[in-house]
């Protein structure tokens, strides 16, 4: 029949045939025009008269004519589906020529289908457990689709291998009740029903991660959980879950203190791991402020236990920090917590301002307010007695020389060095040592002493201060001891010595004799004064200009001469001044 077949192949190998039977079949040949019966299935057809039910127009073709009559096979080419669609579009005759007999098989198998027959040639390969299956086990008419038996023509479906559909409920019961659609391959595989290892559940709009990659499907889509379903076989609930609320699956261990969005502190990983970047501590009892946002959890939490467990008391600082000054940061004697001088932001530097610091025993004021806290209270002091911080929280403060270095060199030191007597906490300069104060020395100020410079005075390089050791001047370079009280001491005697301590006793006199503190000249010299020299002025003497009898007073002195060791050459000389009358008088006149 196979060589028959090849005989029969195409369409002028067909018309071939047909002379070639006539010509040579003896007998009635001349009668016979039909190359050959037509098969059982095509018996309906035989004689003459019905070639053209075929044969229309001349054609060599028939597939018009086959397809007008097999309208299964025309549905199943127009949809684009089965072994026709993908290999038999054209030309029927190919592979189901006719007028080989009664007995022949328009459908040639070369062996056992079951065996041999390529599944993929029709588009949908048999894998898994449909590659194990006998082919009439599908290849069954209650599985056929009835938009295609009911255009087929053969009347015992039962020997028909097309019409069926390639949706998995064409064979197969949906447990689901249509909920989740037709194409069950999105879930399932074709090697068992049960298990869906290649579901991808990110296509549910929930994408399985972390723990929840773990759980077994069953755990959540167990019958009766999330929706009800009164189908036997509907074992699992694939629909109406929900996914928005952690609630609707874990039970909230807190009760609704924190809401619902449990994702706010939580992630998928486990139920023990909070999100750092998620979690906000404000919403608890202890909001993370400062440095704390900085801290690891596992630094108040106990990572023994997961930074779980008992929740770390947070009364005051020292429930968590130890104490770094040992006992040592007291105000009053009253031990204080870390919030009285340290803030959230960082331990350093101290929130312990100038107002807190006036609540001590010592209040800062003027130029102490500026000053550096680390000046006072250094760190890296004795830890073992001012604990790890290492910072001397109390120093000495009962005198000034308790942290200021004497600058004086110790010229005071007799009055128990009480800066305050001179200096106030304003600055050390200017002195408030005054004129009134001055009065309570050795030397009180008076008239022009009261205009002049301390350093006028007081200065290590003073002009007449040379046998004063300068290291007792301190780092100020002032003297206060050895400065004279005399004013010869300091001024220049224009006199000579005259009328010091080793002139004549009638002539000694001091310079206050003669003149003021206001001023050297004039000098305080009257007529009532001049009783007690040794020419009295008397009558029209007294009213006689002085610098007629003591020329030396019209020189002009120069006004260094008023300092010792300046130009000490003027002077005023009143000396050799003539007594007699006739000495300065010729005939009543003077001379």
């Amino acid at each position: 029949m196979h060589e028959l077949r090849r005989i029969f192949e195409g369409p002028v190998a067909f018309g071939l045939g047909v002379v070639i039977l006539v010509l040579c079949l003896p007998g009635g040949a001349r009668a016979q025009i039909s190359p050959g019966e037509l098969s059982s299935a095509h018996a309906d057809f035989e004689g003459v008269r019905n070639c053209t039910r075929c044969h229309a127009g001349g054609k060599a073709s028939v597939d018009d004519r086959c397809l007008a009559c097999h309208e299964g096979i025309a549905f199943l080419l127009e949809k684009g589906r089965g072994l026709h669609a993908r290999e038999g579009k054209k030309d029927c005759a190919r592979c189901h020529p006719e007028h080989a007999g009664r007995r022949f098989e328009l459908i040639a198998w070369e062996s056992d289908p079951s065996q041999s027959f390529d599944h993929g040639r029709t588009g949908w390969p048999l894998s898994g457990a449909h590659a194990r299956e006998e082919c009439r086990s599908c290849h069954r008419a209650d599985r056929q689709s009835r938009s295609i038996t009911l255009r087929m023509q053969v009347q015992d479906l039962a020997r028909s291998w097309v019409g069926l559909d390639s949706a998995c409920t064409s064979c197969h019961a949906d447990p689901h009740g249509g909920r989740l659609g037709t194409v069950c391959a999105d879930c399932h595989g074709s090697s068992r029903w049960h298990g869906v290892e290649d579901f991808d559940h990110r296509k549910t709009g929930y994408a399985l991660e972390g723990r929840h990659a773990q759980v077994e499907c069953a755990k959540c889509h167990e019958n009766g959980r999330f929706a009800s379903s009164r189908r036997e076989k509907a074992e699992w609930v694939l629909q109406g879950l929900a996914t928005t609320e952690c609630g609707s699956c874990h039970r909230d261990v807190h009760q609704g203190r924190f809401g619902a969005a449990c994702e706010n502190c939580h992630v998928v990983d486990g139920f023990e791991v909070v999100s750092r970047s998620n979690f906000d501590h404000a919403r608890t009892r202890y909001p993370l402020q400062g440095a704390h946002r900085r801290v690891k959890c596992g630094q108040c939490h106990d990572p023994a236990l997961g930074g779980w467990g008992k929740k770390p008391s947070f009364e005051r600082c020292g429930s968590c920090h130890g104490d770094p000054h040992q006992g040592t940061a007291t105000l009053g004697n009253d031990s204080k917590d870390c919030e009285a001088c340290h803030g959230l932001r960082g331990f350093r530097p101290s929130t312990f301002d100038l107002v807190a610091h006036a609540a001590t025993r010592y209040p800062l004021e003027g130029k102490h307010r500026d000053v550096e806290c680390a000046k006072c209270h250094p760190h890296d002091a004795d830890r073992q007695q001012w604990g790890e911080a290492g910072v001397k929280m109390r120093p000495v403060f009962d005198a000034c020389a308790s942290c200021h270095r004497d600058a004086h060199g110790g010229q005071f030191s007799s009055g128990g060095g009480n800066c305050d007597r001179c200096h106030v906490v304003d600055g050390f300069r200017p002195s408030t040592f005054g004129i009134d104060a001055h009065a309570s020395a050795t030397f009180p100020l008076a008239g022009a002493h009261q205009r002049v410079k301390c350093e006028s005075c007081h200065a290590l390089d003073r002009p007449g201060l040379d046998s004063v050791d300068a290291s007792t001047a301190g780092t100020t370079g002032l003297v206060f001891r050895g400065i004279e009280t005399e004013c010869a001491e300091c001024h220049v005697d224009v006199h000579g010595g005259r009328y010091s301590n080793s002139a004549p006793h009638g002539l000694r006199h001091r310079c206050e004799d003669c003149h003021g503190t206001e001023r050297f000249r004039p000098s305080l010299v009257d007529v009532n004064l001049h009783q007690g020299f040794a020419f009295s002025l008397e009558g029209a003497h007294r009213a006689t200009p002085c610098f007629l009898c003591h020329p030396s007073l019209t020189r002009a002195p120069l006004a260094s001469t008023l300092i010792r060791g300046a130009a000490a050459e003027v002077r005023r000389d009143f000396s050799g001044v003539p007594k007699a009358c006739e000495d300065c008088h010729t005939k009543g006149v003077p001379r």
